[in-house]
């Protein structure tokens, strides 16, 4: 899985099964801040139905909110995710990943990441990525990234 692949999954289930067209530039302003270009979101394919979506949405949620995922948490936010672990060799460090999304009080999904991070020290791979995850969505949704 790329990190790409992972956001769409992320994004995909916060929008209801619905996989956005993924596009890396949502506007283009000219010198003066007038638009000169503004991405237009498209629905590229529905590959689960709206119930398992919503299935998915929950579980995800509750990672953040019971289980793996604590660090992803933002304050004002609805947050979901997965964290996953690769082992590796003996003597090394894991691997570990997060996916998620977060809604804000309109709920309204607002952001989706994907962190992979390698050889993380010290064990808690995947809570550190669920950390940075949560950082980039609360930078992404305007609220700073500190």
């Amino acid at each position: 899985m790329t990190t790409m692949q992972g956001a769409l999954i992320a994004a995909t289930v916060a929008n209801g099964g619905k996989q956005m067209r993924p596009y890396l530039v949502q506007q283009l302003l000219s010198p003066d801040r007038r638009p000169i270009y503004n991405a237009n979101p498209q629905t590229l394919r529905t590959p689960v139905n709206s119930q398992v979506a919503g299935d998915l949405r929950e579980m995800m949620i509750s990672v953040v909110e019971n289980g793996t995922g604590k660090k992803a948490k933002i304050s004002g936010f609805e947050v979901g995710g997965k964290t996953g672990t690769a082992q590796n060799a003996e003597g090394a460090d894991n691997h570990g990943w997060f996916v998620g999304f977060a809604y804000n009080d309109k709920g309204e999904a607002v952001s989706a990441v994907c962190v992979m991070l390698e050889n993380v020290p010290d064990g808690g791979a995947s809570a550190e990525a669920a950390r940075i995850s949560g950082l980039i969505m609360k930078a992404a949704a305007g609220q700073g990234g500190d």
